[in-house]
């Protein structure tokens, strides 16, 4: 039989996937600076010691579980994408660009202070992306620079086109081919399959796997030898219960189109074939203030979409990574007053379109993807904690305690009628499609919710704490922080009305009882010269939340409702059940004559 030969890009290994991305890189890299701290004059090239050594520190660090089998493969494999982004070398050390992203992480400063206006660590990524190169079969191509010149003359990419054509351009002929077959694709003139199977057949080695699943009937071994998969033939046994539940599909029968999507979601890559088969409608497209900047410098990207960098492994200036580099903001302003009918006179009227236009984008977000029934379901996840659940409705590139603090700050908002920048007021960091990402590090309280002055409540903040701490653990970490990230924000400026509210899928009796306390005891600064009497801090179980949503409650309500309940000076143990859960019980139905009747 014939054997695999690349036909498309692909960025990272099945070793390191993108789950967690940004944690995972992040930890990684200051656990090899710490490893290299001790092991200073070993190599790491065909060291199977040290490279075993390095396995047992990552797993002595919580950073993997289990035991494998092959202890120096598998370090080998969770460090190798890392070298492909340039953020350390074969030798397993940090690169300037990885330390440099290093230091970001643990300072935690992620301000955008550069002419894109994106987080100081996503940045980083951006240049590492401009120079990442990939070798197919000898053809060397940048996936991120063809993805913006892709996308320079098409304004957009489906999600189909994104993931089944992009990778295919791996020449500047196959671009120009690609291209031209994605605008036929789009007039109706070819199918997405068609455009595969011809850049396949192009191939001898797929040819001649074609004829050999064509002369045999179709069995599990046929379809394993025709895959040619260069891992293992077995790899590719999945396709065949895929193949028997398309060929026997029946559109009018729910159980087997339900048979058809559980064959998809049993093979690897299953959710691109439920994508595939089951249709989605995402498009890919560049945000507003970085398509200026790619219409400003595509040109001098298409010299270097087909080369490697040198420049890889170092934190250098764009203009070094660009040819003839040569914008300046004010560049920026005309591209952006052409295109989008802005007049910024500074960075600072960018920032503000920038802010208005994620907000709008994030509200459309909300809209699509978290009505108040997905809420619910996500609510109730968190108390059983069915993680698989959480990731798949909103991302896997978070820990699911980031995904509760997003998920609570979703909620808070459309309780507080959408009002406020609640982007403003995470306090943890979102991805390119304002979703939560998880960093290294963390630090201050969860949302700080701010509220202008209203007939119903004077303008005060809100700082929301979120956490799925329970029993003992919730004591020790939730109890002292709560009270520390309140006082120290009400010493800051005493003139600030300010409480706080904690959130969490179980209520520790002996948390209730702490946060009863802070009503009458003074909170000093640490130098011991200031100091607050008393602090208003309101504890709020899930299942009163999710009775919030249920009974469409707004913070026009809630906020008397939580003055009230704390200023009512019951004792700790029956306190909750009275002043909180009763007011926020589930509507009763109607009781009268159309209850009766309906």
């Amino acid at each position: 039989m014939c054997t695999y030969k690349s036909y498309c890009w692909s960025m990272g290994t099945t070793s390191f996937r993108t789950a967690d991305f940004n944690q995972k890189i992040e930890r990684q890299l200051t656990l090899l600076s710490k490893f290299w701290e001790v092991h200073t004059d070993v190599v790491w090239s065909g060291n199977d010691e040290i490279q075993s050594l390095y396995y047992d520190f990552m797993k002595d660090n919580d950073f993997l579980t289990g035991d494998a089998p092959n202890k120096p493969k598998d370090a080998r494999e969770k460090t190798s994408g890392l070298i492909d982004l340039g953020l350390i070398d074969n030798e397993r050390r940090p690169t300037a660009a990885g330390e440099s992203l290093r230091q970001i992480t643990s300072n935690g400063d992620f301000r955008p202070n550069n002419l894109l206006q994106i987080p100081a660590d996503s940045y980083i990524y951006f240049k590492q992306m401009l120079k990442t190169s990939n070798d197919v079969d000898g053809e060397i191509v940048r996936p991120f620079v063809v993805l913006v010149l892709a996308l320079k003359q098409l304004e957009y990419l489906t999600q189909e086109e994104f993931t089944y054509l992009l990778p295919l351009i791996t020449t500047s002929r196959k671009f120009r081919t690609i291209v031209d077959c994605i605008k036929r694709l789009r007039k109706g003139d070819i199918t997405i399959d068609e455009i595969i199977v011809d850049t396949l057949l192009s191939m001898e080695n797929y040819r001649e796997a074609r004829l050999y699943l064509l002369e045999r009937p179709v069995s599990e071994h046929v379809i394993c030898q025709a895959g040619i998969n260069r891992k293992s033939r077995q790899y590719d046994s999945t396709y065949y219960p895929l193949y028997r539940a398309i060929e026997s599909l029946d559109r009018n029968n729910a159980q087997s189109i339900l048979d058809l999507l559980q064959a998809c979601r049993n093979i690897r890559i299953g959710s691109l074939w439920c994508n595939h088969l089951f249709k989605t409608t995402n498009r890919v497209e560049l945000s507003p203030v970085p398509k200026c900047f790619f219409d400003l410098c595509a040109e001098n990207l298409e010299e270097i979409a087909f080369t490697t960098s040198p420049l890889l492994p170092l934190d250098c200036d764009i203009e070094k990574i660009i040819p003839r580099y040569d914008i300046e903001e004010s560049d920026l302003h005309r591209k952006l007053a052409d295109k989008y009918g802005l007049a910024p006179q500074s960075l600072s009227d960018i920032r503000t379109f920038l802010d208005d236009e994620r907000h709008e984008r994030f509200n459309r977000l909300i809209d699509a993807r978290f009505p108040d029934h997905v809420l619910l379901e996500l609510l109730s996840d968190f108390e059983t904690r069915n993680d698989i659940n959480i990731r798949r409705l909103v991302t896997d590139n978070a820990d699911v305690p980031t995904i509760f603090e997003y998920i609570v700050g979703i909620v808070w908002y459309k309780v507080s009628n959408r009002k406020g920048r609640i982007l403003d007021y995470f306090n943890l960091s979102l991805d390119a499609d304002l979703l939560p990402k998880t960093h290294a590090a963390g630090g201050m309280e969860d949302i700080t919710y701010r509220y202008n002055a209203t007939p119903g409540y004077p303008e005060h903040t809100l700082l929301i704490e979120a956490t799925l701490a329970e029993a003992n653990a919730q004591r020790r970490m939730e109890m002292e922080p709560v009270s520390r990230h309140l006082g120290d924000f009400l010493l800051r400026d005493n003139r600030q009305e300010a409480y706080a509210l904690f959130v969490t899928t179980f209520l520790h009796l002996n948390v209730i009882s702490d946060f009863r306390g802070r009503k009458q005891m003074p909170y000093y600064s640490s130098d011991g010269e200031q100091c607050i009497n008393g602090m208003k801090i309101i504890p709020l179980n899930i299942a009163e939340l999710k009775n919030i949503i249920a009974n469409s409650m707004t913070y026009d309500q809630l906020y008397p409702l939580f003055e009230c309940a704390h200023q009512n000076n019951e004792p700790p143990k029956t306190w909750y059940e009275n002043n909180i859960m009763r007011s926020l019980q589930p509507k009763k139905p109607s009781t009268g004559i159309l209850g009766t009747l309906f």
